[in-house]
C-alpha cells in the first residue's frame, strides 16, 4: 500500500483461533488487523483501537456473541456507522433475520472464500445517514 494511503482498520472476532489467523493473514496488506476471540474481548479491544472500517465477526461464540456484539456496537455514537460482516454456519432464515436487525452489512455462510470476504470488505460503502447500516446483501 502507498505510503500516503490511510491503512483502514478492521476488527476479526472469532473463537477459532486458526481461522482467526487465516482471515488475518488474507486481509494482510491492505487492511489494519486486529483480532478478538470473543465479543467480550472485541468491545475491549475497540476502546482502544481506531474505529475500525469494519467488524467481521462470528455469530455463534462463547459469552457475548455476534448479535449481542453487533447490538452493543450499534448502540455506541462511536461505532454505529462500523459495518459488520457476520461470517457464520448458521444458515436458518431467523438467524439471517436477526443479523439484519443487528445492522449486519452482510452475511456471509461458513464455508466461505476469502476472496468473497475480501470483496465485500474492499466494496463496502459507508451508509448516506448516520446511524444507517449499509443494506445486507
Amino acid at each position: 500500500m502507498p505510503p500516503n494511503v490511510p491503512t483502514r482498520v478492521v476488527l476479526v472476532v472469532d473463537d477459532d483461533e486458526a481461522l482467526r489467523t487465516m482471515i488475518a493473514r488474507a486481509l494482510r496488506p491492505g487492511y489494519e488487523v486486529h483480532e478478538a476471540r470473543d465479543g467480550s474481548v472485541a468491545l475491549a479491544l475497540l476502546d482502544r483501537i481506531a474505529v475500525p472500517y469494519a467488524i467481521v465477526c462470528d455469530v455463534t461464540m462463547p459469552g457475548l456473541d455476534g448479535f449481542e456484539l453487533g447490538r452493543r456496537v450499534k448502540k455506541n455514537p462511536k461505532l454505529r456507522d462500523v459495518p459488520i460482516i457476520f461470517l457464520t454456519a448458521r444458515t436458518s432464515g431467523v438467524d439471517i433475520v436477526e443479523a439484519m436487525k443487528v445492522g449486519a452489512a452482510h452475511y456471509i455462510l461458513k464455508p466461505f472464500s476469502v476472496r468473497e470476504l475480501r470483496d465485500k470488505l474492499d466494496k463496502l460503502e459507508k451508509p448516506d445517514k448516520p446511524g444507517q447500516p449499509a443494506p445486507p446483501t
